[in-house]
């Protein structure tokens, strides 16, 4: 199928704004009415010659438009986004519109392109979707298209009417929908080595176009927790963070697991908060590791690389308990009650990173343990601290541990007895006559986490155990294809942590199941879960990519390199001692003739590689078509020389043959057909003809001839 220049080039210079367009439109971030009325004039623009429509700038109007689109810019940069890529970006978006129907000359349309171009680095800074890479390959495609058929217009608006030109030949036509896919090819291969070049070019640490408008911030999980504060809670399925770690440790006990984040040990009646002091700082090793305790050998090493999203809290999260961390830090504060502290630091995305090493122990029944560190007499005191009076809550506690023996039974007591005997509810009212936990345990008798942790801490210390309550996330969606647990902001948790002396501190998790979480199907979840997974690729081996990954990148390589080397030494082995014991049964002549005929099929195997490959294959009758393409051209160019007809750098063959037949008259008319018969040959790959060869040898001879 042939297509007209015109129309082909209308499609493209309009599908490039389109694509940028596009990318712009999938950050989330513009103002609807500036994107729809970038689309809407895109259309117009595209269909305004079928709707016979006459729109059309003069230049004292489109620098008028522009002129109001510059201040503008500026109002909404001053006062409606305040962000200078945004206002940019909506800038962007007006000027290509007015140039859309102010084009009247090549210039113009180069103007265009650039202005979609700078469009499509503004919205490269304003989002980290893997959206992106869509418009941007979809760009890329139009961008090639729309240069190339750029330049034939170029050549045929030089060439002049009627004039012979790589578009006007009485060959096989251009413009054809191969034609169009091969360049759409050679556009995907400009990508992919745009790709290759990204990942090897040094990685230097800069964001030149970081984008500060995600200033999201995630409830659920705060250093305090207000008892007081009863109403309903909505769940939110906003993803947090994703953990990444082995799939054989990805649920080390029988409960989910616990990312642990803040210890709070002091209650005022209505709100917890810690009173630790963050009075340590971690000791930095090399490669921005910090050691944030000694590691005591007795648990299993559990390595945990977390992936946070912007969050109001600078605390590291972990499997209970870590011993060491590393990432991008200045520096790391820790407290008695095991809470890490973090400056606020983050890529050019907000997003932060950091890999935990924990050292997990689990007790008899499947619980898990933190460190064994013996709280002093002062942190004793304030583990037991019960806000006064406690009456109901001590009677409580005593009818529920009765008959039980040891304080890791009574415990055990205590969390069973708020499972079974209270309910799970976001949707909780209260009574204001009455002290929040008195009012969730003998009155309301159903509420979230935080009601029924306070209840069983404080129900704890009673017995003189110490106990505090710890803030953070449980469990998650475990991803199969990328291996990571993937944490929403309805997860946000808190538990109990109860020190027993030969164990250490061990997680107690008094809060029934219920029904948080919503099942959906396989399918919807599996698609979502891939979908997820090349999310969170695109954040880590694009957005996040660092010279430390290039560094590891190069290592792989090497030591793969090395394993395959090996695997090639061992089968060479194994056939020298395949050919050592055939060989040692065989008389001399049989060995030779073995080695003769391996060395033949080899040779024959490369012969017909080169046969089925090689440029240089001959065709059926005997021909070279390539030398011939070469030769016959040459010979021609050496004769008009010699006549006096130079040919100039640059000119093409269809403009050289035209300046010949003008200059010398009708008696070089033949040079136009050797011309054609090379342009068809040497592009189109066809062999040459007997009949054409006769021609061509017959118009040189002509040509020799002519005085």
């Amino acid at each position: 199928m042939t297509m007209s220049l015109p129309f082909l080039f209308h499609v493209s210079h309009h599908s490039l704004v389109f694509a940028g367009f596009l990318a712009q439109a999938l950050t989330g971030v513009l103002n609807p009415l500036v994107v729809a009325l970038g689309f809407g004039a895109l259309g117009l623009s595209f269909f305004k010659e079928p709707l016979r429509v006459h729109l059309f700038l003069s230049r004292p109007m489109g620098n008028t438009v522009a002129v109001i689109a510059l201040v503008f810019g500026l109002l909404d940069f001053l006062l409606f986004s305040r962000n200078l890529i945004v206002a940019a970006a909506h800038f962007l978006i007006l000027i290509q519109i007015i140039k859309l129907f102010s084009l009247r000359d090549n210039k113009d349309y180069y103007q265009l392109y650039g202005l979609s171009f700078f469009g499509l680095v503004s919205a490269a800074g304003l989002t980290f979707s893997l959206s992106f890479i869509v418009s941007f390959l979809l760009y890329l495609l139009m961008l090639t298209w729309t240069l190339i058929l750029h330049h034939f217009k170029e050549e045929t608006e030089k060439a002049g009417p009627g004039t012979h030109t790589v578009l006007h030949t009485s060959g096989p036509p251009l413009l054809t929908m191969r034609f169009m896919m091969t360049v759409s090819l050679v556009a995907l291969f400009a990508f992919a080595m745009t790709l290759a070049f990204f990942y090897a070019i040094p990685r230097v640490g800069f964001g030149y176009l970081r984008s500060r408008n995600d200033n999201r911030l995630y409830s659920g999980f705060s250093r305090t927790i207000d008892l007081g504060l009863f109403g309903p809670v909505k769940l939110d399925s906003q993803v947090v963070m994703r953990v990444q770690m082995p799939r054989r440790q990805a649920s080390p006990g029988k409960t989910p697991i616990h990312w642990r984040g803040v210890a709070l040990d002091h209650y005022d009646g209505r709100s917890w908060k810690s009173q630790a002091p963050f009075n340590r700082l971690a000791a930095s090793r090399s490669g921005g590791s910090f050691q944030i305790r000694e590691k005591t050998g007795d648990g299993r090493v559990v390595k945990q690389v977390f992936t946070v999203e912007p969050l109001n809290i600078d605390v590291i999260f972990s499997v209970p308990a870590l011993y060491a961390v590393s990432g991008k830090f200045r520096y790391l504060k820790t407290n008695r009650m095991g809470t890490v502290e973090h400056p606020f630091f983050g890529e050019a995305n907000g997003r932060c990173t950091y890999t935990v090493l924990s050292e997990v122990r689990l007790t008899r029944d499947g619980r898990e343990a933190g460190g064994r560190d013996l709280p002093t007499a002062d942190e004793s005191d304030s583990l037991l601290q019960v806000p006064e009076p406690a009456t109901r809550l001590r009677r409580l506690t005593e009818q529920v541990v009765a008959n039980r023996r040891g304080d890791y039974e009574k415990v055990g007591a205590i969390e069973q007895f708020l499972k079974k005997e209270y309910t799970y509810s976001l949707d909780v009212t209260r009574n204001p006559s009455e002290p929040p936990l008195d009012d969730f345990l003998f009155f309301q008798k159903r509420g979230y986490c935080e009601h029924f942790a306070t209840a069983m801490a404080l129900m704890v210390r009673t017995l003189g155990v110490p106990a505090r309550l710890v803030s953070g996330f449980t469990g998650g969606e475990w991803n199969d294809f990328g291996e990571y647990y993937l944490v929403r902001q309805k997860n946000a948790h808190t538990w109990v942590e109860v020190y027993f002396p030969h164990m250490g501190w061990v997680t107690f998790d008094p809060t029934p199941t219920g029904d948080r979480q919503v099942q959906a199907f396989p399918l919807v979840t599996g698609l979502f879960q891939y979908l997820d997974a090349l999310r969170w690729k695109w954040n880590r081996y694009v957005i996040n990519y660092r010279l430390r990954d290039q560094i590891t990148m190069v290592r792989m390589a090497h030591r793969r390199s090395i394993h395959l080397r090996e695997i090639g030494e061992k089968i060479l082995e194994v056939l020298k001692a395949q050919y050592r014991r055939w060989s040692g049964k065989r008389p001399p002549w049989q060995k030779t003739v073995a080695l003769l005929l391996a060395g033949i099929g080899v040779m024959w195997i490369v012969c017909l590689i080169l046969r089925k490959w090689s440029p240089w294959t001959r065709s059926p009758r005997g021909v070279k078509p390539q030398s011939i393409h070469v030769d016959f051209y040459r010979r021609m160019v050496k004769i008009l020389e010699a006549k006096g007809f130079s040919r100039r750098q640059g000119t093409t063959p269809l403009e050289y043959a035209d300046e010949v037949i003008r200059a010398g008259g009708q008696s070089f008319r033949g040079v136009l057909g050797i011309t054609r018969l090379y342009n068809q040959h040497r592009f189109g790959k066809d062999r040459i003809a007997p009949a054409e060869m006769d021609q061509i040898r017959s118009t040189l001879r002509d040509l020799k001839s002519v005085s």
